[in-house]
């Protein structure tokens, strides 16, 4: 409701979250590159488990809003003596946890 009545530009969301990647450590930061609901249900409507009405099931992130991203960690971090991962993927969102890939 707020974004139909705002008509923002662009959204940023941050939060926790787990991982299902081995590679990744806790702190790492992750850029999306493309957005999934993973436990939508709408498959007695004739759908795709995982697919919304009026969309695609994997909705793709503006390559540009995660550049300007990068850059923000890349400055935030330029003096630090360690610094976390950044890594560009696919985000899964859910209501539900997940164990295992």
């Amino acid at each position: 409701m707020l974004i139909d009545l705002c008509k923002p530009d662009a959204i940023a969301s941050s939060g926790i979250a787990g991982r299902l990647m081995r590679n990744m450590a806790v702190g790492d930061m992750v850029t999306a590159s493309h957005l999934i609901q993973f436990d939508v249900d709408l498959t007695v409507f004739g759908r795709r488990h995982g697919e919304l009405p009026d969309t695609q099931r994997m909705i793709e992130s503006d390559p540009e809003l995660g550049r300007i991203a990068g850059d923000a960690f890349d400055r935030a971090f330029l003096d630090a003596a360690t610094a976390p991962g950044l890594m560009t993927g696919t985000v899964i969102s859910g209501d539900r946890f997940v164990r295992d890939s």
